[in-house]
């Protein structure tokens, strides 16, 4: 196989490093960043366990990220997330989460207009 120029379906040998991952799980972070807006109401209600949230939520990546970087020495699939999953817990899996994700978007795509218009 021509280390230059591999098949399509695959990323060329190293062409992902460490600073890439790390930026790469920062970003796909973003839609979870959707919860700062229910910060206000969180304070609202008497949120007093708000702050544990944010460290909860803060160890949640970090663990996240520790497990994306040591799985993506093993996925040489150009996919996203589903590729992750499809290599861990099979084809049938993968294309299920990435029908669920799918879903998920749409759906909160459609909430968030409808939040935008009514308030």
């Amino acid at each position: 196989m021509d280390v230059a120029h591999p098949p399509k379906h695959q990323l060329r040998s190293n062409a992902v490093k460490a600073r890439h991952l790390v930026f790469f799980v920062v970003a796909a972070a973003a839609p979870l960043t959707v919860s700062a807006g229910f910060l206000p109401l969180g304070f609202l209600a008497g949120g007093t366990m708000l702050p544990a949230a944010f460290l909860i939520a803060g160890a949640a990546y970090a663990l996240f990220s520790v497990g994306f970087i040591a799985m993506s020495r093993h996925v040489t699939d150009a996919g996203a997330f589903s590729a992750y999953i499809e290599k861990g817990l099979g084809r049938t899996a993968g294309a299920g989460a990435a029908m669920v994700v799918w879903t998920g978007y749409t759906l909160g795509q459609i909430g968030f207009a409808a939040a935008r218009r009514c308030g």
